[in-house]
């Protein structure tokens, strides 16, 4: 009896040594990651132009607002324009129409009274309820006319406002408000300042307000089911050009008061010289604004812009071509701005799956963009060491399950064409999926570790998928 105890003891102890060595031994677990259903939007401003239109600078010229020129739109990559120099309805709906043939959502702004956008451009510290008030007694005829929008296909909703001040905030939220309640199937879109914007822009005759309250207002007060704004940050300097230094400290504003109110943000990209702004024409210049921005969690963009400007004979805002020339001629960014758009949707069913924690800068000053962010990252979950040869950014994500992804990209700027060798060594991932150049490879790491190597601009989407 004692001998037959010993042995069922012996047994039980060997069972659980065997089990214990098998999980030391048991392979890497594997990580299960979902995709989004939904799309990276890419938005066009200036569409083909109703040349009979006569609109300044732009002068007489042939109708440009034919389906062939909505194809190139549509073949650049683009999910959806801002057409707004459709100065009366029959513009409007012929963008509609054309849109229509070639699968292309419009937001349309609405200059025909009574207008939406035309009650906003005139509510500068206007109540609520007087704004409300005048909608209401217009709103037989706003959602008739508005009706007749929807009858196609590629209405995707309102371009309300572009770049109002806070003293328009209560007129834009009733405005939004009337909209959600008789068309709420379609977007109510406001794009809103850049920080270097002068304070009467932004502000207008209210004191003590930061960019940051500029911000955080609008999402308070008018709620929004999206927020966007422009910053164009390549400047014109000679041959080389440089950055403005709020590029990235606008980007964490937006970034943090996406995650803050739950709301998802856009931003336009420079893909035109005017003013004192670079003339972007490689690769390299329009990714490197897109890359850096996704860092911070962007889910969108537009281009500023896509047609291109007419010049007036007396040029003086400097005025050059979009994606396409006022012909419509395809210049050397739209092939630029194709080949980007292509490489994010390549990836964006798992880039839209996670949502943004931090970002973190690697390097000296990034072009004195670094010292302004507030709240950067000095770790990313996930990796203990990151470092690279030029500067780089690199953005921290989440997902619902709590699965890590990684945004990082050549922050070296686009002027000096250089490439960057980021290093990383994980804490736990053996294995990662890289959305990089249009295409997904999954990679093997050795003790953890891997070298990454950025053409200039370029930005890789990294998933640990193997621990």
């Amino acid at each position: 009896m004692k001998i037959k105890k010993i042995c069922l003891i012996f047994v039980a102890f060997l069972v659980f040594f065997i089990s214990f060595t098998l999980m030391g031994c048991e392979e890497n677990q594997s990580i299960q990651i979902e995709k989004s259903d939904k799309e990276f939007k890419i938005g066009s401003f200036y569409t083909p132009f109703n040349g009979e239109s006569g609109a300044a600078p732009y002068g007489l010229q042939p109708t440009d607002n034919t389906v062939e020129n909505w194809q190139a739109m549509k073949d650049a990559g683009f999910t959806f324009a801002l057409p707004i120099y459709d100065t009366n309805n029959s513009y409007v709906l012929k963008s509609l129409e054309n849109a229509e043939k070639v699968g292309i959502k419009i937001y349309v702004m609405d200059y025909e009274n009574p207008s939406i956008t035309n009650i906003i451009a005139k509510c500068d510290n206007v109540s609520y309820d007087l704004v409300k008030a005048e909608l209401e007694r217009n709103t037989e005829a706003l959602v008739a006319k508005y009706t007749e929008y929807t009858k196609y296909e590629s209405f995707g909703g309102l371009h309300a406002t572009d770049e109002p001040s806070v003293e328009r905030y209560d007129g834009i939220a009733a405005c939004q408000d009337w909209w959600y309640e008789h068309f709420p199937e379609y977007e109510f879109f406001t794009n809103l300042f850049p920080s270097y914007a002068s304070e009467n822009q932004l502000y207008g005759l209210q004191e003590g307000y930061t960019y940051r309250d500029y911000v955080n207002e609008f999402c308070e007060k008018v709620n929004p089911s999206v927020i966007s704004y422009d910053h164009y940050t390549l400047m014109a300097n000679g041959l080389r050009g440089y950055i403005r230094p709020q590029w990235l400290s606008d980007l964490e504003a937006y970034a943090t008061a996406s995650k803050k109110y739950n709301v998802p943000f856009q931003i336009y990209i420079l893909t035109t010289q005017h003013w004192g702004y670079y003339a972007p024409e490689y690769y390299r210049d329009v990714a490197w604004q897109a890359y850096s921005a996704m860092c911070f969690g962007i889910k969108g963009l537009q281009t500023f812009t896509y047609w291109g400007y007419l010049k007036p004979y007396n040029d003086t805002n400097n005025l050059g071509t979009g994606l396409v020339d006022a012909l419509g001629n395809k210049m050397p960014v739209y092939y630029a701005c194709q080949e980007l758009f292509k490489e994010i949707h390549s990836f964006d069913e798992y880039y839209l799956n996670f949502d943004w924690v931090g970002t973190m800068p690697i390097g000296t000053s990034g072009s004195g963009t670094f010292a302004l962010m507030t709240d950067p990252l000095e770790k990313v979950s996930g990796i203990k060491m990151a470092d690279a040869t030029e500067d780089a950014l690199i953005g921290e994500f989440t997902d619902k399950k709590g699965n890590t992804a990684y945004m990082v990209t050549n922050y070296s700027l686009p002027y000096d064409n250089k490439s960057n060798t980021v290093s990383l060594e994980f804490e736990n991932a053996t294995k990662l999926l890289i959305c990089k150049k249009g295409k997904l490879v999954e990679m093997e790491l050795k003790n953890h570790k891997i070298d990454i190597t950025l053409g200039s601009g370029e930005g890789y989407f990294i998933i640990p998928i193997q621990n």
